[in-house]
């Protein structure tokens, strides 16, 4: 178990777009909750590359998704 290192929201947004879009990151159809968090999940119109947090969408399973590959960002981002 680790310390999330709370990298900004952008960051791990970003790092999960890209794993998925060079298919390196697969979301399994027993994930049915991550799913749904990642297909709801809206910009914020007000703040700037921020999620919508109003609790319309799941953004609690996102934040627990991405922490869960936070510490290891860096080495998966270069594999």
């Amino acid at each position: 178990i680790q310390n999330a290192l709370k990298r900004p929201i952008i960051d791990r947004i970003r790092f999960v777009s890209r794993m998925i879009a060079s298919d390196r990151l697969k979301i399994s159809n027993k994930a049915q909750t991550v799913s749904d968090a990642l297909s709801e999940a809206l910009w914020d119109k007000k703040h700037e590359d921020t999620r919508l947090d109003d609790g319309t969408t799941d953004i609690d399973t996102l934040d627990a998704f991405e922490y869960s590959m936070e510490p290891w960002m860096n080495e998966l981002a270069q594999i």
